[in-house]
């Protein structure tokens, strides 16, 4: 009875030992694939929606708005190397990074043809599509950049989630079609004879 109890506490101690030894092991988060930059004067949903096209190569009305979201709550993971956005999406798909980018021209030399700065980051979100995970060096450092001290997460304006549409290709659904004309005419056959 003795030597169980000891057992008991022996193995009750290491069991806490590993419990708060994986507590304290912070979460790495997979960063989201950079898909495309751009400088945006317009905010609309439109504007955003027609450069993800652009970026995608497919037509604009296979885009879709499904979230927009101008109260973010940003977090730093990945030892502070990267930023999180908590999100309750529908299905996977894309999203855009809005920031403002007044009076940091001179600092960052990330720009258009025009000499705008980026302030619109599109983004394919990969493996945990409740998370948006991205890194500074990725929006070109507006987020905390070195020697930039205007530069911080607080000139993140709003983030967009958008999605594709699926269409179903019209041979596809003559074929479907097809098929339930066939297995009608064939059980009003099967019918008859029985």
């Amino acid at each position: 009875m003795k030597h169980s109890f000891s057992k008991l506490i022996l193995a009750s101690v290491f069991l806490s030992l590993i419990a708060v030894s994986s507590s304290s092991v912070a979460a790495t988060y997979n960063v989201d694939e950079l898909i495309g930059q751009a400088y945006l004067a317009n905010s609309g949903e439109a504007t955003e929606e027609a450069k993800l096209a652009e970026l995608l190569g497919v037509d604009i009305s296979l885009i879709d708005t499904t979230y927009k979201d101008e109260s973010v709550d940003v977090n730093a993971v990945n030892d502070g190397d990267a930023w999180m956005i908590d999100v309750d999406p529908d299905k996977p798909g894309f999203y855009a990074l809005k920031f403002g980018t007044g009076g940091l021209s001179k600092v960052l030399d990330a720009q258009d043809e025009d000499g705008n700065t980026f302030n619109t980051f599109f983004f394919k979100n990969l493996e945990d599509l409740t998370k948006l995970v991205f890194t500074n060096d990725q929006v070109l450092g507006i987020t905390g950049a070195e020697d930039c001290n205007k530069c911080n997460i607080g000139r993140l304006s709003h983030y967009t989630s958008l999605t594709t549409l699926n269409t179903v290709p019209l041979p596809a659904a003559v074929w479907l079609f097809g098929s339930a004309i066939a297995g009608f005419v064939g059980f009003s056959r099967f019918k008859k004879k029985a």
